[in-house]
């Protein structure tokens, strides 16, 4: 769904449910996941019925906020866009709205329930302190070079040649597990993998899709998009 259509429909639900149900308006609250979640943020900071945000796994930079509105971010420690939302957390820290965060031991997915639980403690002030993030300024140098070699991967996607994505796949492989910041690679690359391969299955350049498909399996696996993907790869080239 486009995100303009995202946000209108997040505008009509709204609507709709006040003229359907007698609503606290003090704690209306909009949650959303990823792409979702960024349209969460931007209907929260316009829509002035919105009291609260909860967003995981994706974030978008606001502006034009007409109204006081808190913040709750849910970040899996594993998610590839995990600095992403501390960055983001640790920007709103210097304006004057609300801002709080929660991490989980999660990658690119829904939080689990008890770690969600939290969402419903409105206003967010309730959620017990030991449970919120505590930014460490030793992070800021991992992150920066998280960022580096996020960047590296998105350009070694087309520069470099299958036998060295071979290696280096193994070589992050064999690192996930002792540290997070190689599984948030792994995932930045299949995220990257993925819309690739759609754009150049749509545009029947199966030279291109075929690397693409090939570097998806040696990133993830098993991975659901990237088989249905490569059938129909093999269907466009009659395999």
């Amino acid at each position: 769904m486009p995100q303009a259509q995202g946000i209108a429909s997040a505008n009509n639900l709204l609507a709709d449910f006040k003229k359907r149900y007698r609503l606290d308006e003090s704690r209306i609250i909009l949650s959303g996941f990823s792409g979702a979640a960024k349209i969460a943020i931007e209907v929260g900071c316009t829509n002035s019925d919105v009291d609260g945000i909860v967003y995981s796994g994706s974030v978008t930079q606001w502006s034009n906020l007409n109204h006081p509105v808190s913040f709750l971010g849910i970040a899996g420690k594993a998610d590839m866009n995990y600095t992403d939302l501390v960055s983001f957390h640790q920007s709103q820290n210097l304006v004057n709205e609300p801002h709080y965060m929660i991490e989980w031991n999660g990658k690119h997915e829904w939080a689990n329930a008890e770690t969600f639980e939290n969402a419903f403690l409105f206003p967010f002030s309730n959620i017990p302190t030991n449970k919120l993030f505590v930014f460490d300024e030793k992070l800021h140098q991992k992150f920066e070079m998280e960022k580096q070699l996020r960047q590296a991967y998105y350009a070694a996607i087309s520069t470099q040649n299958l036998s060295w994505w071979k290696t280096e796949a193994k070589n992050l492989h064999a690192k996930e597990n002792s540290e997070l910041m190689y599984k948030r690679l792994l995932g930045t690359v299949s995220l990257a993998c993925y819309s690739l391969s759609r754009n150049y299955l749509a545009q029947n350049d199966l030279d291109k899709a075929e690397k693409i498909l090939f570097i998806y399996e040696l990133v993830d696996p098993g991975n659901k998009d990237r088989a249905y993907f490569y059938e129909d790869f093999k269907r466009r080239k009659g395999m």
